[in-house]
């Protein structure tokens, strides 16, 4: 069958698996009251090809959501690079359940969005059906003697690097010229922070909306570290995952103000939304997306607090410029200490580069590596003290680099010529916009804005990233191109820092 034929014909196919998809559940749902037995002999002898049905739709329609990992043999459930770090210590039956449950949820969430994305969307009915299939599947998964087994060791989540590439790409010979790039553009980039000569020119100011008490408590540290403490008890994993008025009490007092310095529109941040089938981002509405993760140091796990910027795109200085394209962002990590102290923090670009270590705490000492791994960008005594007021990040024009740290206070920064409130979304909302015939993610199936590929992926593919320079989607950040290493990685901070003990 010629390719002219099958795009033809792709549509047709869209309806059919639709329909037939339609009529499994339809069937299966239309008895009102079935007895016990009959529910289960229903469950087993339908749920299978309905399911199997479901995800042929999904992926078929480009809309299978990447942020979390796909356990094999267990589709409805997920893994991330945290839950996987657990995997050997899972020595109790209270561990156990709780990590299934975390892993269940993932799956869940993302079968949410794949459902609601699907164009028709189920219908709610259809949607308890699957559900239904979802938790008979994993009742009978459960039974079998080897289950749990078998979820740990298909549980670990595979590195965002392509060993062809690496392979095809001589990587060891020109991992050695990418080393020297990185090491020249991380020394200039030492000297230009918080230089005078750089951050200059008309800028605009973003400042958080006003924070809110929770329970008409003030936020401090004593009580922050209450709340951590609190939350890592009642978690089997003892992960500080807070209740949703406590991690929004907590965005809002650390949130940064954003001063950005601006020679065109594309240095205003916003909204990204769909229009003619391509991203784009309206900047009439200046936005934060909100994101909480955890890392694992000195034997705790961490509570990280993740705002992430857009922008409508990262301009051409000229006609073979490698990193232009449509969007760019900053993502700004917050990662706080068992004590409720910021312990330190981190940025890069959605694409994952240019990645931004800045260590506050006095009881970090950084670790020496070896000089043939790639060096992380550290700047200590760079970040303000937080309790002396809101941090300023200063972003330079165009390429939208994080160049300078200075203090805020709200007052100061709703004075500031061309001053705008931004407000908070979660940032999930990103894996599910509105388009004009539905809806879709911003990121595609493996994770990328496609929209946003740049120019230096031709350069720098050797080194086994995936279209360099494109944004992508939490979880998918490789964020090294000389050494394999992620954003997301629980034990990253370790590689760098050892903690002090008093």
């Amino acid at each position: 069958m010629s390719v002219k034929l099958t795009a033809l014909l792709y549509p047709v196919i869209r309806v059919l698996a639709g329909a037939v998809l339609t009529a499994l559940i339809g069937c299966s749902s239309s008895q009102t009251t079935p007895s016990a037995t009959t529910q289960t002999f229903e469950l087993e002898r339908d749920c299978s090809p309905l399911l199997e049905q479901l995800d042929q739709q999904i992926r078929s329609a480009g809309l299978a959501d990447p942020m979390a990992y796909p356990i094999p043999r267990y589709p409805y459930l997920r893994s991330n690079r945290l839950l996987a770090s657990f995997s050997d210590q899972l020595d109790n039956d209270l561990n156990v359940e709780g990590w299934y449950q975390q892993l269940y949820q993932l799956g869940r969430n993302a079968r949410q969005l794949e459902l609601t994305n699907l164009n028709p969307p189920l219908s709610s009915q259809q949607r308890n059906r699957v559900e239904s299939c979802v938790d008979y599947q994993a009742t009978i998964d459960r039974k079998s003697a080897d289950f749990q087994q078998r979820l740990t060791d298909s549980a670990q989540v595979p590195d965002d690097y392509s060993d062809w590439q690496q392979l095809l790409g001589l990587y060891p010979l020109t991992r050695k010229i990418v080393l020297h790039q990185i090491a020249k553009q991380q020394q200039q980039w030492r000297q230009d922070f918080n230089t005078p000569t750089v951050l200059q020119g008309e800028s605009h100011h973003y400042h958080p909306l006003q924070n809110r008490p929770v329970q008409g408590e003030p936020i401090n540290q004593a009580q922050i570290a209450r709340w951590l403490s609190q939350a890592r008890t009642n978690n089997p994993l003892a992960i500080p995952q807070l209740d949703q008025d406590k991690q929004m009490a907590l965005f809002q007092h650390f949130a940064p103000s954003w001063q950005i310095f601006t020679a065109s529109p594309a240095d205003k941040i916003g909204r990204p939304y769909w229009h003619d089938n391509r991203p784009a981002v309206n900047t009439d509405d200046p936005i934060a997306y909100w994101l909480p993760s955890y890392t694992r140091f000195n034997g705790q796990t961490l509570l990280q607090l993740n705002y992430l910027i857009w922008f409508p795109e990262r301009p051409s200085q000229h006609p073979l410029d490698l990193y232009s394209g449509l969007l760019d962002g900053l993502l700004w990590r917050v990662t706080l200490g068992f004590d409720g102290k910021v312990l330190l923090y981190d940025s890069i670009h959605p694409c994952g580069c240019y990645h931004q270590i800045f260590p506050v705490s006095p009881r970090l000492s950084i670790k020496p590596l070896p000089d043939n791994i790639e060096q992380p960008l550290i700047l200590p005594q760079v970040a303000p003290d937080p309790p002396r007021g809101r941090l300023r990040l200063q972003l330079t024009p165009g390429d939208h680099y994080l160049q300078g740290i200075t203090l805020d206070t709200s007052q100061s920064a709703e004075q500031q010529p061309h001053s705008k409130p931004y407000r908070f979304e979660d940032y999930q909302q990103l894996r599910s916009l509105v388009t004009a015939t539905g809806r879709k993610g911003l990121f595609d199936a493996d994770g990328l804005v496609g929209h946003s590929r740049r120019l230096e992926r031709f350069i720098l593919w050797p080194m086994g990233v995936a279209s360099p320079g494109a944004m992508r989607i939490w979880g998918r950040h490789a964020i090294g191109f000389a050494n394999r290493r992620h954003f997301d990685d629980p034990y990253l901070f370790e590689q760098f820092f050892e903690w002090n003990s008093e």
